[in-house]
């Protein structure tokens, strides 16, 4: 007996389909009425509603340095904008801002960030009339981002300002040295030239000597001839006058014309002497201008090789760190819009087509519900008959 009533049980908590679709053949007027009275419904409802269109404007965030391999540095992430967007953080600032007529209560701004995209869309929605003060909110809402942001920026715009001027001072510090080490260069060739000249005189002064040395050379090889010449006429005449009376006289003038020729040639002796230390004065004086030469050239070499692989290298490197940190700088910029605001030139609401098939859906569901109730109902009636007859 337990066992049936279970059964039973079990049997009346199951929905007969077969019964179903017979209620809803039975009833199909019903179900078929409620269907397009809610379709009906819903198509009023569809062409009822106000078109909506939707102003939006693609944002990128402000870039606040780059690093060596080229990649940006951003002021702010896309998420924490949206979140601040989301937040309506800015609607207070907003309302302030409009004017009275044109104030709204909400600031219904939606943001979205496209997949695998740095930036950030932000949309607001409004019927055609009301769609071109949207266009202005979010003017504003971008002014008032930017403004956010606009400290940061210049602070980090004044940082490589800072950088930049002070590697610019420490440029010109080195230009000045390598100006110094310029001048040294020029006063020591000029140095070289005076040298060089004071070597030529000297070389000249001392082919000028040899010349009147070999001539002082030729005059003293004259002399000692003459003087030979005459001691030899001088004996040969004191031979030759052995026997007569009064020889005395010739051989007196011999004899001072050979003295005479001694003298001379003693004097020519000592102004070849003279001379001779006079070239060995000058060639020490060319020796000397010759090793103070070579030590100039020597100190123009070592000013050029710290000009060209110190000075040089270093402006190098101070010109290349000042154009990166210009290059950084020209990067450095708030918060920009991709294209200007916009809005979509067909209304994005209401879905007419969806409104419609959703109704005909809950038209079908109505239907079917109207037609269990209304069986239900009838059963009910009909199982209720029979007992008041026997009573």
């Amino acid at each position: 007996m337990d066992e049936r009533a279970m059964n039973q049980n079990h049997y009346d908590d199951e929905i007969d389909l077969t019964r179903v679709f017979s209620a809803l053949w039975k009833r199909k007027w019903l179900f078929t009425a409620t269907v397009l009275i809610t379709v009906c419904l819903g198509i009023i409802l569809a062409f009822s509603l106000p078109d909506i269109y939707r102003a939006y404007v693609v944002l990128q965030p402000g870039i606040l340095d780059v690093t060596p391999d080229g990649k940006y540095i951003y002021i702010d992430s896309v998420q924490n904008i949206k979140a601040k967007i989301d937040s309506n953080a800015y609607s207070q600032r907003l309302y302030e801002s409009l004017e009275e007529g044109v104030r709204e209560s909400r600031m219904d701004f939606k943001a979205d960030i496209p997949k695998n995209a740095n930036v950030l869309v932000v949309s607001a929605e409004a019927e055609k009339e009301r769609i071109e003060q949207k266009i202005k909110n979010i003017y504003l809402l971008i002014k008032e981002l930017q403004y956010d942001y606009s400290t940061e920026i210049e602070r980090r715009k004044l940082e490589i300002a800072k950088q930049k001027m002070i590697l610019e001072n420490e440029l010109r510090d080195i230009e000045v040295k390598k100006k110094g080490i310029d001048n040294q260069i020029a006063l020591a060739k000029n140095e070289m030239k005076a040298f060089k000249s004071q070597i030529d005189s000297y070389r000249h002064t001392l082919a000028v000597l040899e010349a009147r040395e070999k001539e002082l050379l030729n005059e003293i090889l004259m002399a000692q001839r003459n003087s030979e010449r005459l001691i030899q006429g001088r004996e040969s005449f004191i031979q030759q006058h052995f026997d007569n009376k009064d020889p005395h006289l010739a051989d007196i003038l011999y004899t001072t014309t050979i003295q005479q020729n001694v003298s001379f040639s003693n004097e020519l002796q000592s102004r070849l002497s003279e001379l001779r230390m006079k070239k060995e004065n000058i060639t020490g004086l060319i020796i000397g201008a010759e090793k103070l030469l070579a030590e100039k050239k020597v100190n123009i070499e070592q000013l050029e090789l710290q000009k060209n692989e110190q000075l040089e290298v270093q402006i190098a490197r101070k010109n290349i760190d000042i154009q990166d940190l210009e290059k950084r700088n020209s990067y450095i910029q708030n918060m920009q819009m991709v294209s200007k605001p916009i809005a979509t030139k067909k209304p994005v609401k209401p879905n007419r087509k969806m409104i419609i098939v959703l109704s005909a859906m809950v038209g079908c569901f109505l239907g079917l519900i109207v037609v269990l109730i209304r069986e239900y109902v009838s059963f009910d009636a009909i199982c209720k008959q029979p007992m008041k007859v026997r009573k």
